[in-house]
């Protein structure tokens, strides 16, 4: 309650636009938002939880909170990618901003161990089908279908980009990529000269705006 409170001053204030959480559990997030009815104060409007291949904790409880009550998801690199994902095959999901994005998991596999390995890139996908099998029978993991930039193509509503120009881990043209395929009206912000998930750290300001504007427009709200 005190956290809210707080917060909620500095929305009043026209310090902050919108708040959000980070690290929440289910339980948690609904105390927030009844709080936040009860006492008519300004309501969360994204979460930032770990999500990813092996933690889906999200999918349990999590998703169906945000579903009901018009939050937004916000990923980053690997989370980004899979929010967008998850935003594919759970229509009740209105509104994804995704940080540094790959649009393919196999291409950026290729590109990761040829950074990382002085293993020609011709010759790395040779590995690719074993690595794909190890992954499924250790953690039931289907690589082929982790792709973004297809899984973007079923959301029927614009979603917010983000990527540096500069990044040697995802490099941009996965950000591309998934834009591209996105539906009508999406948004790249490239950021010049910058590397993997480093636009917050060099544009704050610039970078809450932005994603404050695009969870406005799409979940509402003033």
């Amino acid at each position: 309650a005190e956290t809210l409170d707080a917060l909620n001053d500095l929305v009043k204030s026209g310090k902050v636009k919108h708040i959000g959480i980070s690290n929440e559990t289910a339980w948690g997030t609904n105390q927030y938002l009844k709080y936040a009815e009860q006492k008519k104060l300004a309501r969360i409007v994204s979460i930032q939880n770990a999500y990813n291949f092996l933690n889906r904790g999200f999918e349990v409880d999590l998703s169906e909170i945000a579903i009901r009550e018009k939050i937004g998801l916000l990923g980053f690199s690997l989370g980004a990618a899979t929010g967008i994902m998850a935003a594919a095959s759970e229509e009740g999901i209105q509104a994804v901003v995704a940080d540094s994005p790959y649009a393919n998991i196999t291409d950026l596999l290729v590109q990761e161990v040829s950074r990382t390995t002085p293993i020609p890139s011709r010759i790395i996908p040779i590995f690719i089908p074993g690595t794909k099998l190890a992954a499924n029978l250790v953690y039931n993991i289907k690589i082929s279908k982790l792709v973004p930039e297809d899984s973007v193509t079923v959301i029927d509503y614009p979603v917010f980009i983000i990527h540096g120009e500069d990044d040697s881990r995802i490099p941009v043209d996965h950000g591309l990529r998934v834009h591209n395929a996105a539906s009508d009206s999406s948004e790249i912000w490239i950021v010049p000269d910058l590397e993997h998930n480093e636009a917050f750290q060099n544009y704050p300001d610039e970078y809450i705006s932005r994603i404050a504007e695009y969870f406005m427009i799409r979940l509402g709200g003033e």
